[in-house]
């Protein structure tokens, strides 16, 4: 028996060929991407280093300028310190990339802490496994030598759960020091709360100012369901009637060139004494006003009449919500004068019933919220989320079939003892299948999670979250679940299952044995999931694929207007971090739950992650904006807690294989009895750590906030640059800093708070105030040090209204032309709906006919700035 399943493990991914096929094709098309980024990087900066000229598109400021030679910009890449994308990013940006260094950390220290002591151990075992499955724990025979893979758990472990409660501790810390510096300080969105459900008499801004101290403004939530069906009505029309206009221009000049170009080969052409006279009436744009049966319509003229008819009783409806003669929801926005007022409110009960005028969100911006959910009550939120979280257990449940099919081709010579009739699979070339049980299976399961993370978005709407932030952090808590069970646990049992299903059918008594020896050789599909993650997923990063098509192939296709090329050049992608931590918080939980059963992946681990962690710093400096959705570091939070469930797998695991191994007996069984023991240990611990973290977790504690209670705690622009601000915030930090000692990781001066160096230089000394000094924090851009200019009457009275109520009217932009239509048009427009303004700036037809802008040569600063003076530009708000 043990000869048939050695010579399964070699034709199974557990073999050296089983990973070579995996580790070539990823190479090869991982070296493929990255020349294809090296070549490309200096010619398509728009592409890959759009935020080195287009910083006030993204409302962050620019990535330094790098060298444009091919591997001139490298240095400047690895010199340039993660803290850049804490100052000049986001928050959450910054995190994100700390938490991969932390992965790799995790990895790097298992690979020092478990090879030295479990290899030996492990590849003396004298079980009779082969090539990598000599590594690991299933090649143990002698249940004694198992206390060395208890020990190693207990000091591996141990340091992971330690790190995890550190890095809890230094978030707190960092996010004290981040919301309460002068710049973050100052933001609206910081000192303004969002209530929801609250009771009908209170209901009134007078009624709200009774309740709190410290209000400086107040918005109150309307019902704008009839509004919003006009303004989206409004906007269709707009944009059909945008895109009539430029079709019809586009046409026409075709024409005209055409006539040109026959007029130069001494062909016949027409005369044309008008511009209009180029417009071929039978190709006026048309639409039907309903699908299939509707009545058809010229698009131009029909929107213009509509649009000339909707606009006034848009204004109307606006007006009736402004003055207040709309019903209210049960929701309201309260900007406070500072950081501690609005804290104090955000953290208090203000009703004596459960879950009435609750504080639902502080710190989120305008364009964060969403508007659709503010009306809905505590019992019917309640009831969609548990509605919600029962869909994504059942979608798990059955999502397990497909998955696990991968499983079972990552082992198929087991899957072919089980059906014999399957086995034609094994007469395949050894290098096709090498493919199909190393390559396909990870590809496989990877497709079949894309879909999984826009399903979860779609229910956390359905259930109420009230902004995108939340819809983020509850994503990643369902998308993290699907990943730990479909990708992690049902894909590592069906391998493991499939490997001894055959043996398990002939003696049954066997089961457990058979599964302790087999289910470690499921590591070596996570090998191949490395690999693929580490070389093919960092290069395809940097490669930008995606972006490529959608800004080169898609354009070319869809952006036949103005607006939408406008658009597309100025729009960064974002990062929804929803879909992106679980993903790889995923990877950490895979080398601590087979850190100490098969080591080996550790190795594989350390490499993918670092190239992963490369791949996300460059798009984060010079490709990609992590601002549109803004979580403080809830989701690092989040993901921190996660990995804790690898660290549980790991040791549940143990515990099971050693009570499998041991088989009850007494002599055997310390193994299994300490490791219960450090399980217990483990529990214990982090609950305590949890426990004493929590309450700083989401708010920000009252000695941070003893600003003076009748003054605003941020000193204005003046007065922080000449440090005369009397009972600032600063100054009451830096009385309490003298009193009770450093211990926010903050430095003050002149009545400022900012962010302290870390500590500098090499060696044993920095790792250890690194471990044992989570408040040690690095250091912020000086104009975190200065608050924000007030803000103009006009903003902060439309800031948190719906975007409904003061949504304007945009203006028509349409290309200029040769042949004069653009001017006829605008005249026509002008006459026919007055209300709007129409305009032919900024952008022209060539003499080929195609659409150009000022923008449209080689991205640069100067062209940076001409998009700037684009008709529809808009100055962006730090709200």
């Amino acid at each position: 028996m043990s000869s048939n399943q050695g010579s399964h493990r070699n034709a199974g991914p557990s073999s050296l060929s089983g990973m070579l096929s995996t580790l070539v094709p990823a190479i090869v098309v991982g070296v493929a991407f990255l020349g294809f980024f090296l070549w490309f990087r200096s010619k398509q900066k728009r592409i890959y280093q759009p935020r080195t000229f287009m910083g006030n598109f993204t409302q962050e400021e620019k990535t330094p300028r790098t060298k444009d030679t091919m591997f001139g910009w490298i240095k400047d890449f690895l010199s340039t310190p993660d803290e850049f994308v804490l100052s000049h990013h986001s928050l959450d940006g910054y995190l994100y990339l700390r938490f991969f260094k932390i992965l790799v950390i995790i990895a790097g220290v298992g690979v020092i802490v478990t090879w030295p002591v479990l290899f030996p151990v492990y590849a003396t075992g004298g079980s009779g496994k082969e090539q990598f499955n000599i590594l690991t724990f299933g090649n143990v025979e002698d249940a004694n030598r198992f206390y060395a893979t208890v020990f190693i758990s207990w000091i591996y472990l141990g340091f992971v759960t330690y790190l995890v409660a550190r890095e809890g501790m230094h978030l707190i810390a960092l996010r004290q020091a981040y919301l309460l510096s002068p710049f973050q300080a100052s933001r609206m969105s910081t000192r303004t709360v969002l209530f929801t459900d609250i009771p009908e008499a209170y209901l009134s801004e007078a009624k709200i100012r009774s309740m709190f101290e410290g209000v400086k403004h107040i918005w109150m939530a309307t019902d704008t369901e009839e509004l919003d069906d006009m303004i989206d009505d409004r906007d269709k029309t707009f944009t059909k009637l945008e895109d009539g206009e430029c079709t019809l221009i586009t046409d026409a000049n075709k024409r005209r060139i055409k006539a040109e170009k026959k007029r130069s080969q001494g062909k016949d052409a027409e005369n044309v004494n008008h511009p209009t006279e180029w417009i071929d009436v039978k190709k006026r744009p048309t639409h039907k006003l309903k699908p299939l049966i509707g009545k058809k319509v010229d698009s131009i003229e029909y929107c213009r009449e509509h649009l000339r008819e909707l606009i006034p009783k848009i204004e109307r409806e606006q007006d009736a919500h402004v003055a207040g003669k709309k019903p209210l929801l049960s929701a309201a926005f309260i900007e406070f004068v500072n950081v501690q007022y609005a804290q104090s409110a955000f953290q208090q009960q203000v009703s004596r019933l459960p879950k009435r005028f609750q504080a639902r969100a502080i710190g989120a911006r305008p364009q964060e919220i969403i508007w659709k959910n503010l009306n809905k009550n505590w019992m019917l939120r309640d009831v969609k989320y548990v509605l919600a979280t029962a869909i994504v257990v059942v979608t798990i449940i059955f999502w397990s079939i497909p998955v696990s099919f991968g499983g079972f081709l990552s082992n198929i010579q087991g899957l072919v003892d089980a059906a014999p009739w399957l086995s034609f699979i094994l007469n395949v070339p050894s290098q096709i299948l090498g493919i199909i049980t190393g390559l396909i299976p990870v590809v496989w399961v990877a497709l079949l999670m894309v879909l999984v993370p826009i399903f979860c978005r779609l229910l956390a709407t359905f259930c109420g979250a009230i902004t995108t932030a939340e819809v983020e952090l509850m994503t990643q808590q369902w998308f993290f679940a699907f990943e730990v069970i479909q990708v992690f646990l049902i894909t590592t049992f069906a391998s493991g299952a499939s490997a001894v299903l055959s043996s398990a059918v002939n003696q049954p008594s066997q089961i457990p044995n058979l599964l302790a020896q087999n289910l470690p050789e499921a590591s070596n599909f996570y090998i191949s999931y490395f690999i693929l993650y580490g070389i093919g997923i960092a290069s395809l990063q940097l490669a930008n694929v995606v972006a490529v098509l959608l800004y080169w192939v898609l354009g070319a296709l869809m952006d036949k207007t103005p607006r939408k090329k406008y658009n597309r050049y100025t729009t960064v992608p974002g990062i929804k971090w929803g879909s992106f931590y679980p993903k790889y918080t995923l990877l950490g939980v895979i080398c601590l739950s087979y850190s100490c059963i098969a080591p080996l992946v550790l190795g594989f681990a350390v490499i993918g992650l670092v190239l992963l962690y490369l791949a996300f710093k460059y798009n984060m400096l010079y490709a990609q904006d992590c601002t549109p959705v803004n979580t403080n570091g809830a989701g690092y939070q989040r993901a921190l807690q996660h990995l804790m469930v690898g660290v549980y797998l790991a040791e549940v695991c143990l515990i099971g294989l050693f009570a499998i191994k041991t088989g009850g007996s007494s002599g055997s069984a310390g193994p299994l009895v300490l490791e219960i023991i450090f399980l217990v240990a483990t529990i214990l611990f982090h609950r305590y750590v949890r426990s004493m973290m929590a309450p700083l977790i989401h708010s920000l504690p009252r000695d941070l906030l003893s600003a003076s209670i009748h003054k605003n705690a941020i000193p204005t622009q003046a007065e922080a640059e000449e440090g005369t601000a009397a009972g600032t915030l600063g100054q009451e930090m830096t009385d309490l800093n003298d009193k009770h000692g450093s211990m926010d990781g903050l430095k003050h001066d002149n009545g400022s708070t900012y962010l302290q160096n870390k500590p500098q230089g090499k060696g044993p000394k920095v790792w250890l105030h690194w471990l044992l000094h989570p408040t040690s924090l690095p250091q912020f851009a000086d104009f975190f040090r200065h608050p924000l200019p007030d803000y103009s009457e006009e903003v902060r009275r439309e800031a948190y209204l719906n975007p409904s109520i003061v949504s304007p009217l945009e203006l028509i932009w349409i290309p200029h032309d040769e042949a004069g239509i653009s001017e006829h048009e605008m005249q026509q427009s002008r006459k026919d709906l007055p209300q709007v303004d129409i305009t032919d700036k900024e952008a022209w037809l060539n003499e080929k006919g195609k659409l150009e802008m000022p923008f449209s040569g080689a991205e640069d600063e100067k062209n940076s700035e001409l998009a700037r003076r684009a008709p529809i530009y808009e100055q962006p708000v730090f709200y």
